[in-house]
């Protein structure tokens, strides 16, 4: 009886200790997907969707880059 009543213990914590990590690992992706999500925009000239940080801004209007954006200096 002492034997069972122990594996089965055994099991309940091996269970809540797997439970916690995979939890703990779940959230850390989350937090890390949503760090990585950012907003795309669209370059004005040549249509192409591109992550904001990547784009040129020029006259508040969007690019992919130099090239595209550099007619529309004022």
């Amino acid at each position: 009886m002492g034997k069972i009543l122990f594996i089965v213990i055994a099991l309940w914590l091996i269970f809540t200790i797997l439970k916690r990590y995979f939890n703990n690992v779940n959230s850390s992706e989350d937090k890390q997907a949503s760090k990585r999500s950012e907003d795309m925009v669209q370059c004005h000239r040549c249509g192409i969707h591109m992550p904001k940080s990547d784009s040129l801004v020029v006259n508040d209007q969007y690019y992919c880059c130099a090239e595209h954006g550099k007619d529309q200096d004022v």
